[in-house]
């Protein structure tokens, strides 16, 4: 599943501050509204640097408080910041001077990677037309004095970005210190004092700005302050960080070449690309001032990340979620690296959102993100390899089916609605829908009894077992000779898909669990809100499609229940987490009972009882799934 975050709106609901933002909001624009917001970088976008001087003193012998006190009062510190001298110099000064080794901390500290959550709030106030200015203490990290500190990922977020090095001059302890960069900032914005607000995480750098008539706010030495203090100035934060995904930075490994994303949105949108363009005006290349690209980190086997546009100019609005948010998709692209022949189809998964946007079922439609544009091997350029991009959907998503972050009287309408959901995906029609062509010709669907895809799943899932089993005896492990336990399985299970009845087929997702839903609550059903439900729980989007076929329904709804049935099992909480399996106990959490979870999809499609002997051959099935693919 790739979408972290909370959905908490619903269309028309009208939107609303808690009491006290509310009220230090008024206060607020009793003063007028912001329209500029200058801001620190390290901690306050950035996590601060203090606690890395902190290590390096208990490292080195040193009193609880002198590297930052040193900094603070040293000349050498202080014409680094001004760009007088370079970080090399200034490292080997204090080596000479304090005989102190400070190159692991700096080095440390250049890796600090911005606050994802900090910097998609701010995209979220560039697209709702307020000026951001980084406006920070900063220094040159090479001796030809050409490169800054200041992190390259989110340069493009600010409409202007400001150092001391630069300028040389720096924020301080007196009034007249930084007088001109925040002077040089408002004549950039071409706002008043009073329509600027201003935040760092050192309060004397407060004083400047605050004699200037600026508004200022401490971040009380910690980036996570940021959110609380902006929504004292400015309205509706609370609701934006509510829609913000729950992103990672990119690792080494995984990162994009930004400015060829920024290439593929840009021609998309003027429909040089084959494909669906993005449906936003604002997505014009001469509107486009940039992109961030974050990472998902939850449970993918594609690289999926979160692309935000940084456009110029923003439109306004405040009325629906997606007006509260800068342009947003998702791209999913395949892996690098060598693969097997099949997998990670990327190019399939795109083909199977787009048929099942206009699918039909008589019980519902299915709900998926909108793709918007796919790009194969002969295009993918800098990307590296194929990719789709895709509409971002807000919701939640719970990893945990116990589903501990829900009201406990709203878990079991979660379950259901999911379950109503894998009903109307198994009645979707696909025998007579050319877009579902492809899956039909694939071999997917072949064979007219049930025992066909179960034989065809036994028969990958073994095969990939005994393949990673073979693989680890081949260094002097285990004995092949003697069958294993799962091995005296899949001969059990082969027997008895044998016997299993015929049955129809239909569309299945493969893979089918609550982590893979993105799931709105109608209102405020998370317990960091009021822990109550306004309305009824609804699945926004199913993801990961990259198993889906044509076979056996039943199979999707016994490795939905697996939780349910893996309760004690070792080892392999951190892959599908379970369930407790006492009625009681279920009762208690408020999550349904696997029978009743099975005899509600049943009356949804109007099916009759399922067989226990073949219903234990299901959940057989998906045990053994799990088994190979943790082996």
């Amino acid at each position: 599943a790739e979408y972290m975050g909370t959905f908490l709106l619903l269309f028309g609901v009208p939107l609303r501050l808690g009491r006290a933002a509310s009220g230090e909001w008024r206060k607020a624009m009793q003063q007028g509204e912001i329209r500029a917001v200058f801001i620190d970088i390290g901690g306050v976008v950035c996590p601060s640097p203090f606690p890395l001087f902190a290590q390096a003193e208990r490292g080195n012998d040193l009193k609880p408080g002198s590297i930052k006190g040193f900094l603070a009062e040293s000349e050498l510190w202080h014409d680094l910041e001004r760009g007088k001298t370079c970080l090399p110099d200034f490292l080997l000064a204090v080596k000479q001077q304090r005989n102190v080794d400070l190159t692991s901390v700096f080095h440390r500290l250049s890796e600090a990677s911005p606050d994802p959550t900090n910097v998609l709030l701010l995209a979220a106030l560039r697209a709702r037309d307020i000026k951001l200015v980084a406006l920070t203490n900063n220094f040159y990290v090479d001796r030809e004095r050409t490169k800054s500190a200041f992190p390259e990922s989110v340069r493009v977020l600010f409409h202007h970005v400001i150092e001391s090095c630069k300028m040389g001059t720096r924020k301080g302890n007196t009034v007249s210190d930084g007088k001109a960069m925040f002077e040089h900032a408002m004549k950039l914005v071409g706002c008043k004092p009073e329509e600027c607000l201003f935040v760092d995480d050192i309060r004397s750098n407060l004083r400047t700005p605050t004699a200037l008539g600026i508004r200022t706010e401490w971040a009380n030495g910690t980036h996570t302050e940021l959110p609380k203090l902006l929504a004292k100035h400015i309205p509706k934060i609370d609701e934006t960080l509510a829609l913000v995904p729950r992103v990672v930075n990119p690792s080494r490994e995984t990162c994009l070449d930004v400015r060829a994303v920024a290439r593929f949105i840009v021609s998309s949108s003027n429909g040089q690309q084959k494909g669906m363009p993005p449906p936003d005006p604002r997505m014009r290349g001469d509107r486009l001032g940039g992109v961030l690209v974050h990472q998902f980190s939850h449970g993918q086997s594609n690289p999926t990340y979160l692309v935000t546009a940084l456009v110029d100019p923003p439109f306004a609005g405040g009325k629906r979620w997606f007006d509260l948010l800068p342009p947003t998709y998702v791209l999913r692209k395949k892996p690098h690296g060598k693969l097997l022949p099949k997998a990670h189809d990327v190019e399939r998964e795109f083909c199977i959102l787009s048929a099942l946007t206009h699918a039909h079922s008589p019980l519902g439609g299915v709900p998926v993100p909108r793709p918007l544009m796919c790009v194969g091997e002969e295009l993918c350029g800098d990307i590296g390899t194929p990719f789709y991009v895709m509409s971002y959907v807000p919701g939640n998503i719970y990893t945990d089916p116990k589903l501990l972050s829900v009201a406990v009287s709203s878990r079991r309408a979660v379950y259901f609605e999911a379950l109503r959901v894998l009903a109307c995906l198994h009645s979707t029609e696909v025998s007579k829908d050319a877009s579902f062509a492809f899956l039909r010709t694939s071999g997917s669907a072949s064979g007219g009894v049930q025992s066909t895809y179960l034989a065809r799943q036994l028969k990958v899932w073994g095969a990939a077992y005994k393949n990673s089993r073979l693989s680890e005896t081949s260094g002097g492990g285990r004995d092949t000779e003697t069958p294993s336990p799962v091995e005296k399985l899949i001969a059990k299970l082969s027997e008895q898909i044998e016997k299993m009845p015929q049955g129809g087929q239909s569309l299945i997702h493969g893979d089918y669990r609550i982590d893979n839903l993105v799931v709105s609550l109608g209102g405020d059903g998370d317990l960091n809100g009021n822990g109550k439900i306004n309305g009824s729980p609804k699945v926004q989007a199913v993801l990961d499609w990259e198993l889906c076929s044509v076979g056996d329904p039943l199979s999707d709804l016994a490795y939905f229940l697996l939780p349910h049935v893996m309760s004690g099992v070792r080892g392999v909480g951190a892959f599908i987490p379970s369930l407790p399996q006492t009625e009681e106990e279920l009762k208690m959490l408020g999550i349904p009972t696997a029978e009743e979870c099975v005899a509600y999809y049943l009356s949804l499609r109007g099916l009759p009882p399922i067989p226990p002997h073949a219903w234990h051959t299901y959940l057989a099935l998906g045990l053994f799934r799990v088994a190979a693919i943790l082996q």
